[in-house]
């Protein structure tokens, strides 16, 4: 084989038979609603979701300004916490890890879900 050939092949096997394979089609999903602590609205706060089946989401975060909240999910159920800024809504503390939180989310489809921490 010459040395052309060699780097043909090379380059064909970089770049797999066929060409470049398309990357695989991922569904997102808008999530959004309003955020209160004990009925008032929960304001610079970090919202985080966490993906109950790490195979099927990803970890994100948005913040929480005046109350409400927006954000593009990948499908999937996730776990909700929160973190206050500085300056931001204290919440208790049972919200602020994934490990701890009760709440979920279900973003397999576009939703609105409103959380009130107590």
């Amino acid at each position: 084989m010459t040395r052309r050939s060699v780097l043909i092949a090379g380059l064909a096997a970089l770049a797999g038979c066929g060409g470049p394979a398309a990357a695989p089609r991922v569904s997102m999903y808008e999530v959004k609603g309003k955020v209160t602590v004990n009925g008032k609205p929960a304001d610079r706060l970090t919202m985080t979701f966490t993906p109950i089946d790490p195979q099927a989401g990803r970890e994100d975060v948005c913040a929480v300004t005046g109350g409400e909240y927006t954000n593009k999910l990948i499908a999937g159920r996730y776990k909700v916490s929160f973190e206050p800024a500085t300056g931001g809504t204290g919440i208790p503390r049972k919200y602020r890890s994934p490990a701890s939180t009760d709440l979920e989310l279900d973003a397999t489809k576009d939703t609105t879900a409103d959380f009130d921490l107590k």
